[in-house]
């Protein structure tokens, strides 16, 4: 149901309804840390599962160790196209100004442009703000930081996904495997922001 009510652009029933469902639900962004296991729909952390013959991507949660908890691990194959949005969450954001933080790291990536969180309204469009491009970091854990300011044609649904910073990379292809962890978005009080 809660599916259905995003589809046909009821965001606010489907946000009461899967609260009412979840019980538990993070402010703004949901499982930040990626510690619980994703139910990969509604409000929550969303991927595809590809044909195994034709899998550009592997989406997992794995064990943060030597942390405590979990974290994202995408493993991009080089073997097929790449969806448009690797991983994505839906928000339903009511403030006007947010900042999205978080780490990540690579291990053998081959890509020109790297990954970046790119941000979209809820119903689609095109790209009006993204993270600068993510890169390899030889298993190093680097910062990454978005201000934004949520358009008004978004009405206060916003979709954070991954993908390919260049989309002729997506349809290319990307070799290398990145983590990510420790995600936080909050609502800052900025007259301008930046995009």
């Amino acid at each position: 149901m809660v599916e259905r009510l995003k589809r046909s652009g009821d965001w606010m029933d489907a946000y009461t309804l899967w609260v009412t469902a979840v019980q538990k639900v993070d402010k703004d962004l949901n499982n930040p840390g990626f510690d619980q296991r994703s139910l990969r729909r509604g409000f929550d952390w969303e991927w595809q599962q590809q044909p195994s013959n034709k899998q550009g991507v592997r989406v997992s949660q794995v064990p943060a160790s030597p942390r405590e908890g979990s974290m994202l691990e995408v493993e991009l194959t080089g073997r097929a196209a790449l969806p448009q949005a690797l991983v994505g969450q839906t928000l339903l954001l009511l403030g006007d100004s947010y900042q999205l933080k978080g780490r990540y790291m690579s291990d053998r990536m081959r890509s020109k442009q790297g990954l970046a969180w790119v941000l979209r309204c809820g119903n689609g469009g095109n790209r009006w703000a993204q993270t600068r491009d993510l890169l390899e970091t030889q298993r190093q854990w680097q910062n990454f930081e978005l201000k934004f300011k949520v358009p008004e044609e978004c009405n206060g649904v916003v979709r954070l996904n991954l993908e390919a910073s260049a989309p002729w990379e997506a349809r290319a292809g990307i070799s290398g495997i990145m983590y990510f962890d420790d995600f936080e978005l909050t609502a800052i009080n900025m007259a301008s922001v930046n995009d």
